[in-house]
C-alpha cells in the first residue's frame, strides 16, 4: 500500500477533530499529541481499489513529548477484526509526495 499517515473513519455522532485524534492515537500507540488546526477537506476517488469516493478531513497535529525515530504499533479495531500492525516513522515534509493515495495533498497548507 505504500507509506501512509494515520487515518480512519469517523464514528456515528463523532466530531471530526475527535476522530482524527482517536485514529492518530490508535494507530501510533501514543497519546502525546495536540491537534493544532484543521487544514481542509477534500474528496478522493480510491478506484480501482474500490468504487468509493472518500471525504477526507486534514488536520495539523504534532507530538507534545519525545517519540522515537521509528517504532511499531498495532490497532485492535475494538476487537471486531484482526489487529493491524504498523511501523511508524518520521519523514521530512519535503518528502511527503511519497505518501500513498494522495495523503500528502495538504502539505502545502502547513506553511500558511
Amino acid at each position: 500500500m505504500g507509506i501512509e499517515v494515520p487515518a480512519g473513519t469517523v464514528k456515528p455522532n463523532e466530531d471530526i477533530k475527535a476522530a482524527a485524534y482517536r485514529e492518530l492515537c490508535e494507530e501510533t500507540g501514543h497519546t502525546c499529541f495536540t491537534i493544532d488546526r484543521y487544514l481542509e477537506s477534500a474528496l478522493y476517488d480510491i478506484s480501482p481499489m474500490r468504487a468509493e469516493i472518500h471525504e477526507r478531513h486534514f488536520f495539523y497535529a504534532y507530538p507534545t513529548a519525545p517519540l522515537p525515530e521509528r517504532w511499531q504499533s498495532h490497532e485492535e479495531h475494538d476487537g471486531l477484526t484482526t489487529s493491524t500492525r504498523f511501523e511508524c516513522f518520521w519523514i521530512p515534509l519535503e518528502h511527503a509526495h511519497v505518501l500513498s493515495c494522495g495523503q500528502g495533498m495538504m502539505i502545502g497548507k502547513l506553511g500558511k
